[in-house]
């Protein structure tokens, strides 16, 4: 059985990163990634905003009428996060990262066009903009 020999210097572990240069694909990299994280944190962010406007075209007061709703609609999205982050994390070691990165997109842009469309109440029920609203924000997580 070999052994991995012991590091002494814990400098030679990340010698490696100090003679690297930086690159355009390093550039892209960031690039990708940092608007992957900036979308992901206004959808979590911006709901906070939307709920109160809500809330006043609706139901014509500052809040929702109960705090449940309130808490299903703002936690959705964070629900969805973490049923993608898990699913996606297993299909990116099968089918690769970049394949798994434009599946994710595609849902992230449905949801989003389906949180948009969520504004006409069904049946004459504001709840149910409530509802559809959930349920697009857990798919738009899930993306």
């Amino acid at each position: 059985m070999a052994s991995i020999p012991p590091v002494n210097n814990r400098r030679e572990v990340f010698a490696n990163f100090d003679e690297a240069t930086f690159s355009k694909a390093h550039l892209r990299a960031m690039l990708v990634a940092g608007s992957g994280f900036l979308v992901d944190s206004y959808d979590n962010f911006v709901i906070g905003l939307i709920v109160p406007m809500i809330a006043w075209e609706y139901y014509h007061q500052g809040s929702l009428p109960s705090s449940r709703a309130d808490g299903w609609v703002k936690a959705a999205s964070s629900w969805g996060n973490a049923v993608g982050q898990l699913s996606f994390a297993v299909l990116g070691d099968i089918l690769g990262r970049k394949k798994v990165y434009g599946i994710e997109l595609i849902i992230l842009i449905f949801g989003a066009l389906l949180c948009a469309l969520a504004v006409w109440p069904v049946n004459g029920e504001a709840d149910n903009v409530l509802i559809m609203l959930a349920v697009w924000r857990f798919i738009l997580g899930i993306g």
